[in-house]
């Protein structure tokens, strides 16, 4: 009996990342993009467990109202996904990305390796530490809720973290969805020392296989800026065997522009790669680029990277 394969990526979703400031925004684009299609073919949504906090509402509001002020990322709750659900139907979470800290002292290590970018402090304080298990009970809920499974990602520092502690198994007993191990850009850490854990693909699938886990998550917006040959990378056997999904944007998370030579070229190399399961695609974009554009604009941005990354695949 032959086996089913699947050649290149036939879905795409969106991150909420590009809606930090204003994550309904999300649901009310995915909601039009999907209106007259059935859900199989849905554009869904990988959502942050953003904290719920007075600071963060506080900031987020007057960064949403002063347009030159950057996205302050705005808390989530499973009260206002369930309401925005009910007034956008055709709307689906698939899965929840965990914090990008382990624990506190690796929540440090991340907010101070970075000094250059400020905005990481914002980061880490909104998500916290994904000891905290908020990320997955947060998924927990939208299954109950969805009535669908719900998956989540994370960092390989965040696996290392849960599986030298031990709570690893605990952590996947939790979760019903696929659990995703994704490879990122380099990061201090306190769990990891070996920056290429982080963003080779090959080395974060070598760990989702040894803690147990078949599915990663190729950064292809990071692979790019670690200059990861990503033609190379997606022919590796143990990439193609477990490999589940990627993130795609332009350099830097920027938006898919038709100049973008070096993506154009992975997707033609995409379409013809086949896997041994369903690959989907998110679009995970800066939120600084999505904030300036009106309603309008936001939806055809989105609306054009889901075309751009389908059509240029070339597939036989």
């Amino acid at each position: 009996m032959n086996k089913e394969v699947y050649t290149g990526v036939n879905k795409v979703d969106i991150t909420i990342a590009g809606f930090l400031g204003n994550p309904k925004r999300a649901f009310e684009i995915t909601n039009e993009l999907n209106k007259d299609k059935p859900e199989e073919e849905w554009m869904m949504i990988e959502i942050y467990p953003i904290l719920d906090k007075n600071l963060l509402r506080i900031l987020s509001g007057l960064a949403n109202k002063i347009k030159g002020l950057p996205p302050v990322p705005s808390g989530i709750t499973i009260e206002q996904v369930h309401q925005w659900r009910e007034e956008l139907p055709n709307t689906r979470v698939i899965r929840v990305h965990l914090p990008f800290a382990y624990n506190k002292t690796d929540l440090w290590f991340r907010a101070l390796g970075d000094l250059k970018n400020p905005r990481h402090f914002l980061w880490m304080y909104a998500l916290g530490a994904a000891i905290n298990k908020k990320g997955i009970e947060l998924a927990q809920k939208l299954e109950e809720l969805q009535d669908r499974k719900v998956g989540i990602s994370a960092h390989t520092n965040i696996i290392k973290g849960f599986s030298r502690d031990g709570k690893l198994e605990e952590v996947k007993s939790a979760v019903s969805g696929s659990i995703l191990v994704e490879s990122s850009g380099r990061a201090k850490s306190s769990i990891i020392k070996d920056m290429s854990h982080f963003f080779d693909p090959v080395m974060v699938a070598t760990i989702a296989e040894e803690n147990g886990l078949d599915s990663i998550l190729f950064g292809v917006d990071h692979a790019v800026t670690e200059e990861v040959d990503l033609e190379e990378a997606i022919e590796k056997p143990i990439v193609k065997r477990t490999i589940q999904a990627m993130h795609i944007s332009g350099p830097h998370h920027d938006l898919i522009g038709i100049g973008d030579e070096r993506l154009i070229n992975f997707l033609h190399a995409l379409g013809k790669v086949e896997f041994p399961h369903d690959v989907r695609a998110a679009i995970d974009y800066d939120p600084r680029k999505i904030k300036k554009q009106d309603a309008s604009v936001q939806l055809e941005t989105i609306k054009y990277a889901r075309d751009f990354i389908l059509n240029y695949q070339n597939k036989r």
